[in-house]
């Protein structure tokens, strides 16, 4: 992995998952924190749900895009609702803009190219996933093992710097890079044939497996704790924040 001195600062999971606690200043963590974390990670994967299936659930009950719609609209006010119960607060207007915070590009010279500012986007991108991971985790989650799908699954380097950022081996499956498609068609076939979700939702054969490189985790480590310092750096730059 090539050496830049550029580095991609963004707004990343771990703040907003860790600002939550009992005192100003306080440094422990309560257990409002931890079901606060667990809460968030569970609006997000039932979000996620609702968006992925809506569509093919609305067609297998025929439901029309209106009703769909309407009930999609109070099953998020109920997750809002449980999120409060849990938080004991309700999300404020800086809350919200956390999610728009922008992206900066640090340490340019006349020496950076087109290669260094797109490296430097890739491996910030890879913090924001690695800082994901750690709140997933922190949260109670248990991941034994995590396959790389979409358009991003062409690129074996772009593995090697995720796996080096999670410090974990990636799975590479076949037409891994089509998997966001396969899983739509399968949700499609359960829904038309009325068949187990155990039967057709099977994993595809492995094809490769890239495991982390010690020397890119090494490499890696200082600039991921320059990508965080620079957030916080900067995070009074931030209109709204």
């Amino acid at each position: 992995m090539p050496e830049t001195g550029i580095e991609l600062a963004c707004s990343h999971v771990t703040t907003s998952a860790t600002s939550l606690s009992t005192a100003p200043g306080h440094l422990r963590r309560s257990v409002v924190d931890r079901l606060a974390q667990r809460s968030g990670v569970l609006a997000m994967i039932f979000a996620s749900l609702m968006w992925s299936t809506g569509g093919v659930l609305g067609k297998s009950t025929h439901a029309s895009g209106v009703v769909l719609s309407f009930w999609r609209l109070w099953i998020a006010s109920a997750v809002l609702l449980v999120i409060v119960a849990l938080t004991k607060r309700w999300p404020t207007r800086i809350d919200f803009r956390r999610a728009w915070l922008a992206g900066v590009l640090f340490g340019l010279n006349h020496d950076s190219d087109a290669a260094a500012i797109g490296q430097a986007v890739l491996e910030g991108v890879a913090f924001a996933f690695a800082d994901g991971l750690d709140v997933l985790i922190e949260a109670g989650a248990t991941i034994d093992k995590i396959s790389v799908i979409g358009g991003g699954a062409r690129s074996m380097w772009w593995g090697g710097v995720l796996a080096a950022a999670l410090k974990r081996p990636l799975i590479y499956r076949d037409a891994s890079e089509v998997g966001p498609a396969f899983g739509a068609a399968r949700l499609a076939r359960i829904a038309k044939t009325r068949e187990r979700a155990e039967d057709v939702c099977r994993p595809p054969p492995v094809r490769v497996v890239v495991e982390p490189n010690e020397r890119d985790i090494q490499q890696l480590a200082p600039k991921r704790q320059l990508f965080s310092k620079i957030y916080q750096d900067l995070r009074p730059r931030f209109r709204g924040v």
